[in-house]
Order: C-alpha cells, then sequence, then structure tokens
C-alpha cells in the first residue's frame, strides 16, 4: 500500500476587509511619510530627476528578474523538475504582483510554490522548499553584503557613519550571514531545533529544503552568485535613484540602510511592507545626511518602480495558463 502526494494547498485567501484594513494602514503609514517630508519639497526634487541614471535604475531591476528565474531554474532542475525560463519569469512576476495584495512581503513566495507544482504532484514538496532555499539565500545574502560594506567603511575610515553603527552591522551581519551558512552546510541543526517549541514537521520540511541545496547536482556556486548579483541589484537601484536625485552619498550608506528597510518591510503590518520600507528608507537616509524631500523622493521613485513591476505580475497573471495541468 502507497500513500498518494497531497495535492499542491490552494493559497488561503484572506478576509477582504482582512486586506483593506492593512491596505488603509499602509496608505496611512505612507501619507505620514510623504507629510513629514513636505509634499512640495518632494515634488520639486522628483522634478529634477536626472533621466540617465534613472532609466539604468529601471534596467537594474529588469536584469535582476531575469537572474532570479535563471536562479531558480537552476534549484529546480537539480532537484529533477523541469521548468520553462519563460514561465518562470512569468510565474516570478505574479508572486511579485501577490506581494502587492498579501499581508507581508512573503505571500508571493506561496503563490510561486503553488503556480510552479502545479501539474507535478510528486514534486509539490520540492517547489515550496524551493523558494524556501531562496528565501533563506537571499536573508543571508543582505546580511553579508550589509557586514561587508560596513567592514570596508571602518577600515576605510573616511564616512560619517558613526563607528559605532558600523561595528554593529559587521556583528549582526556576520551572525546571521554565519548562520544561514550554518544552516546549509551543518545538518546538527534539527537536534537543537527539535528541543525548541516548533512543530517537528517544520523542521523535517525545512531539513528537506536545505537537503535539496546539498545535493552533488545542485550548481550551488551559480545559485550563490546569482543570489549576491540579485542583491546588488537591489542595492544599485538605490544607488542610481540617489545619483538621478544629486544625492551625495557614500555607497555604504545605501549598503546599510537598503537591508534595513527589506527586513522592515517583511513585518506582516501593511501589504507589503507599504509605508514601513519608505519611512524607514527615507528616516535613514536623512540621517546619514541626504536632504529629507530627496530622500522621500527616493523612497517614493523606489516604489514606482517596485509596483510597476507588481503591476506588470498582474498581466501576467490575467494571461498566464501553465502548461500543465
Amino acid at each position: 500500500m502507497t500513500l498518494a502526494e497531497p495535492a499542491a494547498p490552494t493559497p488561503k485567501k484572506r478576509s477582504p476587509l482582512f486586506v483593506l484594513l492593512r491596505t488603509l494602514l499602509g496608505l496611512g503609514l505612507l501619507a505620514a511619510v510623504v507629510w513629514w517630508l513636505d509634499p512640495r519639497e518632494i515634488l520639486s526634487s522628483v522634478a529634477t530627476v536626472k533621466r540617465g541614471p534613472m532609466i539604468l535604475a529601471v534596467l537594474t531591476q529588469v536584469l535582476a528578474k531575469l537572474i532570479w528565474t535563471f536562479r531558480w531554474q537552476a534549484i529546480l532542475r537539480a532537484n529533477q523538475l523541469e521548468r520553462g525560463f519563460w514561465d518562470l519569469f512569468a510565474v516570478v512576476h505574479i508572486g511579485l504582483f501577490f506581494n502587492t495584495f498579501l499581508p507581508s512581503s512573503v505571500g508571493g513566495d506561496i503563490v510561486r510554490g503553488y503556480y510552479t507544482s502545479r501539474g507535478a504532484r510528486d514534486r509539490t514538496l520540492v517547489s515550496y522548499l524551493s523558494v524556501l532555499i531562496e528565501r533563506i539565500l537571499g536573508l543571508a545574502t543582505f546580511a553579508a553584503l550589509a557586514a561587508i560594506a560596513a567592514a570596508l567603511a571602518l577600515i576605510s575610515e573616511s564616512t560619517p557613519i558613526p563607528r559605532q553603527l558600523l561595528v554593529s552591522v559587521v556583528a549582526v551581519g556576520a551572525a546571521i550571514a554565519g548562520g544561514g551558512a550554518l544552516v546549509f552546510a551543518w545538518t546538527g541543526w534539527t537536534r537543537i531545533a527539535r528541543k525548541l517549541p516548533i512543530p517537528d514537521h517544520w523542521i523535517d520540511d525545512i531539513s528537506k529544503g536545505l537537503e535539496l541545496f546539498r545535493r552533488p547536482t545542485t550548481p550551488r556556486f551559480l545559485i550563490l552568485s546569482s543570489s549576491v548579483a540579485i542583491k546588488l541589484l537591489g542595492i544599485l537601484l538605490y544607488v542610481l535613484l540617489g545619483r538621478a536625485l544629486g544625492l551625495d552619498l557614500a555607497p555604504a550608506v545605501y549598503f546599510l540602510v537598503i537591508p534595513a528597510a527589506a527586513v522592515a518591510a517583511m513585518l506582516p503590518v501593511t501589504l507589503n511592507g507599504l509605508g514601513i520600507r519608505e519611512g524607514v528608507t527615507a528616516g535613514l537616509l536623512s540621517a546619514f545626511g541626504a536632504p529629507t524631500a530627496s530622500a522621500g523622493a527616493l523612497a517614493l521613485l523606489a516604489l514606482a518602480i517596485i509596483t510597476g513591476f507588481a503591476l506588470l505580475g498582474g498581466v501576467f497573471y490575467a494571461f498566464y495558463r501553465p502548461r500543465e495541468r
């Protein structure tokens, strides 16, 4: 007697009121940030944007989505789950679309796993765990880049960023990145995790996902280098927007601010971190010497680009038909 694999679960629907409240909260926070930074000054800053860096900023995100699709395809292919590149490219954007309408920045991950597993019931767990691998790699990579940038700033001693803050970023970033590397490389963490109030099936599933990454057939260097490239392009987006607005900030500032804003946006308070990400970005850039209006304009321009790609995902969602049912 054999047990059949469970069908891919349908993403849990949220109450319309639940989504509406988080949308209103996000819009309220965003309005508060704009009001705090003076709307007229922000509009004045946006009016002076240089087109060249602005176009390059958008192109970095096009390239990032292509690399993201390539990385995901490599993870799936290494685990005997074949999906076409452009099929996955569409699903990546559909995930971004759902990130905008689910109450955290990880809701789209569930949707991506769901769409990838359709038509391959025996590979459902692989589909979801491939997304989990991406999420862990992304967090560890962001932390590592922030730690390296802070360390370089400490060595150069040419940045206005307080030394104590840089030391803290190096310590916390190294701890997170080291923890991520340890989870991937060391199997003994499951014994420790089972002593914590965590459901055993969660630990088992995560362990299986990490096992996928450790297989000899998995192109680990390719996946890791792709993860670094994606995060670098994410930070480069803000660097180029800063150049477009005429901000004279050290690159290390962006490497410290953007990971902090990205982590803050993951809190399940508003839809896709709306208002939280912009407030953290503008507030920290202002603290590091950027004019408040320009910092706010940068945060809003980044939001416009992110939302644009999410809307593109909505177009894909409207016309997407999986090849396998």
